[in-house]
């Protein structure tokens, strides 16, 4: 991932090592992580750079500017953990260093301190400016819950995200001594990988068809950002000894995919413009055909495989909402957007699914699954399954 962006995002439910392992890693290089956790409060760019005063006159430094500086000073590789990058909106503060790290020549790559040089001002900095150096990498850790803010298609574009939502029980494994790793050694990895595994013509055509596939129908570019990242990407996750085609795959699946959660599906598909409300139950379906619909195009240009989207679906709510209204209207809806082959719907219910006798239940839901098979099994009244004291509907 650090061979096709500076920042790395980690992701994932709490409690499952986000921080930990960038830190770890860290130590394995002898150069201990510098964990920065991002405040609620957090606005601009100040928290991160640091500030002067004009009342001291003297300037406030932060841990996160002066790890980057030291790094002007020696090539090892350091990090740079924001935790929790996104309980404050990310963009307010990093936005700057987001732009900066994508500049393709080293000279440009100067992020603003002071707005004068002044005598005793540090030996490397220019013009009131700091270099940004080579050799610095930044992760961000990533909650998604009710306490944090969006990421931003800004953010992303300009990162490579890692889920990690399982939690690893601990192990013992075989002792490993530390090793030294600096930038200029680590670069010529990844310029080697590149020049001996480039992604081959083949898949950069059918990739080249998925994005005129994508604009067409979905109003989604890959862009030239992400392409560029993609050529670096494949050819590093190959010479690690993984596959090119799972390599172009995992790196659809997290840099262009996630793009349909903040899709605007409206210009998509009609069929549930008679209900009225319902507006997150409408996008959950639009987002099922437009995910279908892509990842169809995937396995068709083979750039991908095609992944079995869960299609169990439970409608909650008050009574006289149009709960069963609605699943009775699935079929049509989900065969119109081709994830269905057939708009059958077959209604059951506790009166028809739980059997007189004992033994008699299993029998009775086979045969309506079977029914069912290429439409929709739907249960109006699911709960009504499973009355206390009721063995036949266990």
């Amino acid at each position: 991932s650090f061979g096709a962006a500076k920042m790395l995002i980690l992701q994932g439910i709490s409690g499952t090592g986000k921080t930990s392992l960038p830190y770890a890693l860290g130590r394995f290089i002898q150069n201990p992580s510098l964990i920065c956790a991002v405040q609620p409060s957090w606005r601009d760019r100040t928290e991160l750079f640091g500030y002067y005063n004009d009342f001291t006159k003297k300037y406030t430094e932060t841990e996160f500017l002066k790890t980057m500086y030291e790094g002007h000073y020696q090539d090892d590789i350091r990090f740079i953990i924001l935790d929790e990058m996104n309980i404050a909106r990310v963009e307010y503060y990093f936005a700057e260093m987001l732009s900066l790290l994508e500049l393709p020549r080293d000279e440009e790559r100067y992020v603003p301190v002071v707005s004068n040089q002044a005598e005793g001002d540090p030996y490397k900095m220019i013009d009131g400016k700091v270099w940004i150096p080579n050799n610095v990498f930044y992760v961000g850790t990533i909650n998604n819950d009710d306490s944090t803010f969006l990421v931003t298609d800004k953010v992303y574009d300009r990162a490579m995200p890692i889920d990690i939502n399982t939690k690893v029980l601990p192990f013992d494994c075989r002792f490993q001594d530390a090793i030294d790793l600096n930038s200029e050694y680590l670069e010529s990895l990844f310029k080697k990988a590149v020049e001996e595994h480039p992604v081959s013509e083949k898949n950069l055509k059918n990739i080249e068809l998925m994005d005129d596939y994508a604009i067409k129908h979905f109003r989604i570019a890959f862009g030239n950002r992400i392409m560029k990242q993609l050529k670096t990407f494949v050819p590093v996750y190959v010479a690690c000894g993984g596959d090119e085609v799972d390599a172009i795959d995992y790196f659809i699946a997290k840099k262009i995919l996630r793009k349909f959660e903040q899709l605007n599906l409206a210009f998509i598909k009609n069929e549930l413009d008679e209900f009225i409300g319902m507006r997150s139950v409408k996008n959950m379906i639009r987002r099922l055909a437009v995910q279908s619909m892509f990842m169809k195009q995937r396995s068709v240009h083979g750039v991908g495989k095609t992944q079995q989207i869960s299609m169990n679906f439970i409608l909650t709510g008050n009574p006289g909402t149009g709960k069963t209204t609605l699943a009775r209207k699935m079929g049509e809806i989900l065969q119109s957007m081709e994830i269905l082959p057939s708009s059958k719907v077959i209604e059951v219910s506790r009166a028809t699914l739980i059997g007189k006798y004992m033994g008699e239940t299993p029998q009775i839901v086979n045969k309506m699954c079977d029914k069912a098979l290429g439409g929709i099994l739907f249960i109006d009244e699911a709960y009504t399954l499973c009355a206390d004291n009721d063995n036949y509907g266990q």
